[in-house]
């Protein structure tokens, strides 16, 4: 089969797109099929990296028509959007025309695509037909790259044995508005010891470097593709709701939640439900880098038998496959409906 993903990786919506959908094209191409990516990725050029370095075809656009071009004039198998950027028009006509896979992460009221993907509802897991569509619902169907489940370890024995854990804010690839720094803030004001690497863009460093004491020294790094590498240092972390906590719930480590945008909550309520982690609400507002919120992570940090369950609860619940998953669902839904595929 032919697939062409539409995702954008842009500043101001993050790499989060590109990446999960990254993970189900290497997936695809392992099986023997053609996959081309279209979209907007210059403003990550890592990102770019990543693409270029696997075997997926990239044809990078300007406009939502010059992409609809690309996939009218390639006409694949299955069109997989992933974008919160393109107008209702232009889904609606790609997907009057051609199989789509839609990648959300909040409830859509468009009943067009043959297939909706959501790993942030509070379904866990749940698949089902409406409206002429399937749904592929909850962390079944969780997209991360294998790496996160091999790089899972146990606690460190610092932690174990001294009760310091090694804590890892991340808040995915573009951190345009510094929520990592509001999160290093946050910590600050606990009456913890730990050792934390900050992942967040250069410009926030220095005030973050700042913010180290005798019980805390912060590491600030710049963003890297190969982000799994610190994971595998972490006892626990602080992230946004998103791709981002299920990567550190797939590979293991419980975290303390927070969310920029409406599209994030689901998530904070999952990680919460899931018994995961813990939710701080919303990370610009005036409360959240308070004594309420630093008590939260006090107790979460120093409840070690919590921590550990949690820790059980992510290996139980997230086993890296949901990939082979979604692979599986379209390749199944493709050789049983093809006579029915559209003209």
């Amino acid at each position: 089969m032919k697939f062409i993903f539409r995702v954008n990786a842009k500043q101001a919506s993050g790499a989060g797109h590109a990446m999960r959908c990254l993970t189900l094209a290497n997936e695809a191409i392992s099986r023997g099929h053609e996959v081309i990516f279209t979209g907007i990725f210059s403003d990550f050029p890592w990102v770019i990296g990543l693409i270029s370095n696997s075997q997926v075809k990239s044809i990078p656009v300007v406009s939502d028509n010059e992409s609809a071009n690309v996939i009218s004039h390639l006409a694949p198998d299955w069109v997989v959007i992933d974008s919160y950027e393109i107008s209702l028009d232009w889904y609606t006509e790609i997907a009057s025309k051609f199989r789509t896979l839609c990648i959300v992460d909040r409830p859509t009221q468009i009943k067009v695509s043959t297939i909706y993907l959501d790993q942030n509802t509070d379904k866990w897991p749940y698949s089902s037909m409406q409206n002429n569509s399937a749904y592929l619902l909850g962390g079944q169907y969780l997209l991360v790259r294998d790496e996160f489940v091999l790089k899972r370890h146990p606690f460190s024995s610092d932690y174990l044995e001294s009760g310091i854990p090694k804590i890892l804010v991340v808040t995915g690839g573009s951190d345009l508005k510094g929520a990592s720094l509001q999160f290093a803030r946050l910590l600050s004001l606990c009456s913890i010891k730990a050792k934390i690497t900050v992942i967040t863009r250069e410009e926030f460093h220095n005030s973050i470097k700042e913010l180290s004491n005798t019980d805390m020294q912060f590491y600030p790094v710049v963003p890297t593709q190969d982000i799994s590498s610190y994971y595998e240092k972490t006892d626990v972390a602080l992230s946004l709701g998103g791709t981002t906590a299920w990567e550190l719930a797939t590979c293991g480590i419980p975290s303390m939640v927070g969310f920029a945008a409406d599209n994030q909550i689901p998530v904070c309520e999952a990680v919460e439900k899931l018994e995961i982690g813990k939710s701080l609400g919303y990370v610009w507002s005036e409360d959240f880098v308070s004594g309420v919120n630093a008590e939260i992570v006090n107790n979460f940090v120093g409840d070690l038998e919590a921590v550990i369950r949690m820790k059980k609860s992510c290996t139980e619940q997230f086993d890296g496959q949901g990939k082979n998953r979604v692979l599986d669902f379209l390749e199944d839904y493709y050789s049983r409906v093809k006579v029915q595929s559209p003209e």
